[in-house]
């Protein structure tokens, strides 16, 4: 039995990729400087030997292979050993390409925004049509009890993220992922910590573009003005869709509509809506708040025709779609107040967030929380788009912004600045100073029946569960 260490094994990614190891036979150890649950407890469970923080002496042998993770610095101690002493050494997109896609056809969904959501709804719609297929997808799925696994069948759906991939490969992840099927749902400014502006952005994307197989397919949205400008590098066939009502598309979803619920009686929400193809028209009915994931789910109809999947396949997946966790997830009901949890941290995930659930929810109190957390969203970079995505909120509470020290004060995002902004359009905007002054606050001031929208990619210091003891 072959053994693989893997440092830095305890990200979401790497831990994910140590289990889909472990199931094909492999012997895993790894080491992380963060070691806790759920993580640690999930790997302990499938029989992976998790060492604490990154020492030498960890590695009593040498292992056969070794997978770095990106979060990993040069001067790491295991990797300069393992490196040194000749182990042949991978990264993670390396390595997932080397033991479980390379001779399976890959279907890869990239973009600013959806990747996650549109990935599992490729691979929903591929389970459901028999194909049994594999994935790897940064998030935690409703319909899978996993977020990868190997590939039973011929395909396998991978979420192309275009953050870089190791210190010793400064380029995105995607160049590693071959596909023959890439869905591009849109290109925005984001990882400001590698990324110095839009541009470079779209270099990459341009690059990943002009790699294309000519038997590929591309499926790009026809709304996003950054991907049209690319596409003359392509080699291969393109096909667009389009979820706005006016842009032409040869996928074009209309007549939007939401069936409203109610939680008492247990009855959920959807959204019904049409798609125009070659002058035919479906409908289709989809179980997940928000004309974006219209969008994701016509990408979705659009690889399902050029995959010649049954049309009927494709209504099914996408009915019976339960979505991902922490993507407009309804986190808890207490006190009749319905928490919300979602990872929105970009001005555009924000915007379409607060316009699904508004929109989910309607006539209800909508009360908004973003914690500004991430590399980017700590930063003032984008702080005009975010204005314009809060302007869109009733009522919004800011904190204190996540670890401030991380960003010198004159590039910070500044709240009391953007809530002064808001209140004079109108939002009752106001900043507090901590988790629990947010749920004094919020215990005193919402009623039963209101809505608690919380935007955040980290843990937002336990307000959830913090919320639900206070309702």
């Amino acid at each position: 039995m072959k053994t693989i260490y893997m440092v830095g094994i305890c990200g979401t990614g790497m831990g994910n990729l140590a289990i889909m190891l472990k199931k094909q036979g492999y012997n895993v150890i790894g080491s992380d400087l963060n070691v806790y649950p759920p993580m640690s407890t999930v790997l302990e469970n499938a029989g992976v030997k998790i060492l604490q923080g990154y020492k030498e002496e960890n590695i009593k042998e040498l292992p056969d292979i070794a997978i770095i993770g990106n979060v990993v610095r040069r001067d790491n101690p295991e990797a300069q050993l393992l490196i040194n002493k000749g182990v042949k050494y991978y990264s993670m997109p390396q390595a997932l390409s080397e033991f479980f896609f390379k001779d399976k056809t890959t279907v890869v969904v990239t973009g600013t925004h959806g990747k996650t959501t549109t990935s599992f709804m490729a691979a929903w719609l591929l389970e459901n049509a028999g194909k049994k297929p594999g994935f790897f997808i940064g998030g935690v799925p409703k319909d899978f009890e996993t977020m990868g696994r190997p590939a039973q069948g011929d395909y396998f759906v991978i979420e192309g993220d275009e953050y870089d991939t190791a210190f010793f490969d400064k380029a995105a992840k995607f160049f590693h992922y071959k596909p023959q099927y890439l869905i591009i749902n849109c290109i925005e400014f984001d990882h400001a910590d590698i990324y110095p502006d839009l541009q470079s952005i779209k270099n990459a994307f341009g690059k990943l573009i002009s790699m294309m197989p000519k038997d590929g397919v591309i499926i790009y949205n026809a709304q996003d003005k950054n991907i049209k400008e690319l596409l003359h590098l392509a080699k291969c066939k393109i096909v667009s869709f389009s979820a706005d009502g006016k842009t032409k598309a040869d996928y074009q979803a209309h007549n939007i509509k939401v069936i409203h619920g109610d939680i008492a009686k247990n009855i959920d929400p959807k959204l019904n809506f049409d798609v125009t193809s070659n002058g035919k028209k479906e409908i289709f009915t989809l179980g997940v708040p928000g004309v974006h994931n219209v969008l994701n789910a016509v990408a979705v109809i659009a690889l399902s025709h050029e995959m010649n999947l049954n049309i009927d396949t494709a209504k099914k997946s996408l009915s019976s779609f339960k979505g991902v966790k922490r993507r407009q997830e309804v986190y808890g009901v207490a006190g009749g107040r319905i928490i919300i949890d979602d990872f929105a941290h970009h001005p555009t995930a924000m915007s379409y967030t607060i316009d699904a659930i508004k929109e989910w929810y309607y006539p209800r109190k909508i009360w908004c929380l973003f914690e500004a957390r991430s590399a980017t969203s700590r930063t003032n970079i984008l702080q005009d788009e975010v204005i314009e995505a809060l302007s869109k909120a009733q009522r919004l509470i800011l904190p204190p912004v996540h670890q401030p020290e991380r960003v010198e004060e004159s590039k910070r995002f500044n709240p009391e600045y953007v809530c002064k902004v808001l209140r004079e359009r109108g939002v009752d905007a106001r900043t507090l100073g901590g988790v629990d002054e947010i749920v004094d606050y919020l215990s005193r001031n919402t009623a039963s029946g209101d809505v608690i929208l919380i935007m955040s990619n980290g843990g937002f210091g336990g307000i959830y569960e913090k919320l639900m003891h206070a309702f």
